[in-house]
């Protein structure tokens, strides 16, 4: 079917350059086959490839030359509409991105952060990271982004807390003990900024998603435990803990 984004042409005449035609082409195709010796199959090859790239070209300039002026017309009419405009972002800035959620009979947006932008790979994709580890970096448009705080402004423990705190994500301090639970093992976590009478057992499996160094019991199986040991370096488990944090 011909599309308007690319200028009223058909996107299968502009990837092969062929004219849109019947499914039954495939089914029912001439009872005759015509006689042609090598050479003029080569020279006649060639000359199809020549002219089949020329129209190629000619095609995808018109249909890059409509897609661009009917986005550039987009955006122009959406800047025009009161109290609408996508922000500006710099390297630096201090934003919330948005994830969306599935929810019944619809998706919502869940913002969280904040990130910093660490690239712009044009006017309205950037790259984000998280500002706790394991530092992942994310690609955004614009829309799905809103300044948080502004660039010059360090990236402060409180800042760190506050994204912990907003993330529903809590740091990792030690791993204190090993039990068997009723359906799977369960390990005893202390965490970052609490007493630790407020330590929580969790399923392993879980520790295991959010500790990336604890790889190492994913074999544990049904043989011995090893002692546990602190994992070296805090992470942050994003999962709901026994009390209610």
């Amino acid at each position: 079917m011909p599309s308007d984004r690319i200028g009223g042409i058909s996107p299968l005449t502009a990837f092969t350059g062929l004219p849109g035609t019947s499914q039954l082409r495939a089914v029912v195709g001439p009872t005759s086959v015509p006689s042609i010796d090598e050479a003029t199959l080569q020279r006649h090859r060639q000359q199809t490839l020549v002219a089949t790239r020329n129209a190629l070209d000619t095609i995808h300039r018109a249909a890059t030359a409509t897609s661009d002026k009917r986005n550039t017309q987009h955006r122009q009419r959406r800047a025009q509409q009161q109290h609408v405009s996508l922000p500006r972002f710099e390297i630096g800035d201090f934003v919330l991105a948005a994830g969306v959620l599935s929810r019944r009979n619809k998706l919502a947006l869940n913002w969280s952060g904040p990130k910093r932008v660490v690239a712009s790979l044009n006017d309205f994709t950037f790259e984000v990271q998280d500002l706790t580890a394991l530092f992942y970096i994310t690609v955004h448009h614009a829309s799905r982004l809103q300044f948080y705080r502004d660039s010059q402004r360090g990236v402060t423990q409180d800042l760190l807390d506050h994204v912990h705190y907003a993330t529903g994500g809590h740091l990792v301090d030690k791993l204190l003990e090993v039990r068997h639970g009723p359906d799977d093992y369960e390990i005893k976590v202390q965490w970052i900024g609490l007493d630790p009478l407020e330590a929580s057992w969790e399923p392993a499996t879980v520790i295991l998603e959010d500790v990336p160094k604890l790889d190492m019991w994913a074999a544990i199986g049904d043989g011995p435990l090893p002692t546990p040991k602190t994992t070296g370096k805090s992470h942050v488990t994003n999962r709901t803990t026994s009390w209610g944090k």
